[in-house]
């Protein structure tokens, strides 16, 4: 499903944060090709969850590490999953007719505007489906997500691209919300869109 608003601003902080922090969660804690798939020791068998007073013969049974490391992998999944369906909510909403109307009667803002204020947005998008795809993929055949990061993370120094264009961007909005009545209009209605969940155009921008 998508995000409410207060997902959308928690998570997203910064992108390239968002798949550093991801790779960094996964590959610390598991090594599919080389980690043996055991039942967890030490502290875990001491908690209290292992201990039940009605039934006590009865012990909980620690999470394999190959149970561990598939929900880890569900929840990078659905992370991601959420961060597309945003994506796709700034270009659906805002890009596309802003874009579409470039050249007509019922322009907003011209190509260089439109241009200046969603850098890279569609490659970023196209990014993210493809990398959402292989992560999907590496789940149902039980390999391994560290090699879908390592495959996919010179790709994503487009967020490089995209941070330096950044600063520009909000820039760009904000002038044209001031001299641009249409393009005001424009932002106030797409707020109030419901795949929007009331979140304004520099929010989208800066959480792509």
């Amino acid at each position: 499903g998508r995000m409410s608003g207060q997902d959308l601003i928690s998570f997203h902080e910064d992108p390239e944060d968002h798949h550093r922090r991801s790779s960094t969660y996964i590959l610390s804690l598991y090594d599919s090709d080389n980690r043996d798939h055991h039942e967890l020791r030490g502290d875990r068998r001491a908690s209290l969850l292992d201990f039940d007073p009605i039934f006590p013969s009865i012990e909980q049974k620690p999470e394999t590490s190959s149970e561990l490391k598939a929900k880890a992998m569900q929840e990078i999944i659905d992370t991601e999953k959420s961060y597309v369906a945003a994506l796709h909510v700034l270009q659906e909403v805002f890009l596309i007719p802003l874009r579409n109307r470039i050249n007509t009667k019922n322009q907003i803002i011209s190509e260089e505007e439109v241009k200046a204020i969603f850098p890279f947005v569609d490659v970023i998008i196209s990014l993210n489906e493809t990398f959402l795809q292989a992560l999907q993929d590496t789940l149902s055949r039980e390999g391994s997500i560290g090699d879908v990061f390592m495959q996919h993370k010179d790709y994503f120094k487009v967020y490089l691209d995209y941070g330096n264009m950044y600063n520009k961007s909000i820039e760009t909005v904000m002038k044209l919300r001031k001299k641009n009545s249409n393009f005001d209009t424009f932002l106030e209605e797409c707020r109030k869109n419901t795949k929007t969940q009331r979140l304004q155009l520099p929010d989208y921008v800066r959480h792509c």
